[in-house]
């Protein structure tokens, strides 16, 4: 069974009080929200990171799999849903120490997409999380496999051509290989839009 991390039952207040301020400054951008619209909250999912310089580390011959490469970073990824449609998504900490940050960005509707395919396609039990390496632009779904720690991943968002391939579920091995073969693409701008302020 297809799952994701489930959130804390401590911070969930913390979470939903954030939302409650970041929706309500999303349906003030009419640009995004007519008028009256069905705002509501989607998928959640824990928000890992993977540092370029861990893969460039990493012995060529003998890859550690994703689950002793890649960090949490104390972030959970919230898919924002208007009139049942994924435009936005919501980074928000556990913790009300820290502040959340609410992006517009056609990746929202991608991760949707992308999550469905696996929850109908893939068979097995799998914990999904949401993997990014921001030095090559990427964004992934990282499945792993619980009962074996093994890991796959399957693209969502990639300025990495090669391995963006649609609905292709990846190996750890075949996943880092193809990022160190590729190299860091310098220079490139995130595919997020932030809203300003909100």
């Amino acid at each position: 069974m297809v799952h994701a991390d489930q959130i804390p039952a401590n911070t969930l207040p913390t979470i939903d009080e954030q939302l409650a301020t970041r929706l309500r400054r999303l349906a003030e951008e009419t640009a995004h929200v007519p008028p009256g619209a069905d705002i509501t909250l989607g998928d959640s999912f824990s928000l890992w990171m993977l540092g370029a310089e861990k893969i460039a580390s990493a012995e060529v011959h003998d890859w550690p799999d994703l689950l002793h490469l890649a960090n949490r970073i104390g972030l959970w990824h919230h898919q924002i849903r208007v009139n049942g449609k994924a435009i936005a998504y919501l980074h928000a900490p556990s913790s009300s120490s820290a502040s959340s940050a609410l992006f517009v960005s056609p990746v929202a509707a991608v991760i949707d997409k992308e999550f469905a395919w696996i929850k109908n396609s893939v068979h097995g039990n799998f914990l999904v999380r949401l993997l990014e390496i921001p030095a090559y632009h990427v964004v992934t779904f990282w499945m792993i496999d619980e009962l074996n720690s093994i890991s796959k991943v399957l693209v969502i968002s990639s300025l990495v051509k090669f391995i963006a391939e649609h609905e292709r579920i990846l190996t750890s091995r075949e996943f880092l290989e193809g990022l160190r073969n590729h190299g860091v693409p310098g220079g490139l701008l995130s595919p997020k839009v932030k809203i300003q302020g909100v």
